[in-house]
């Protein structure tokens, strides 16, 4: 039973970690998105 826990466990910081990485990534593109219309007026 403790060896299922621990599993389930690794599981899900596995599948935090990787949403974590997805919205760090789409959060920078976005940004990089908003910011585009300036830096091309800036240029």
């Amino acid at each position: 039973m403790r060896t299922e826990l621990t599993l389930y466990k690794d599981l899900l910081v596995g599948i935090k970690s990787r949403v974590r990485q997805a919205q760090t990534k789409i959060f920078q593109t976005a940004n990089a998105e908003m910011l585009r219309p300036f830096q091309k007026s800036v240029i």
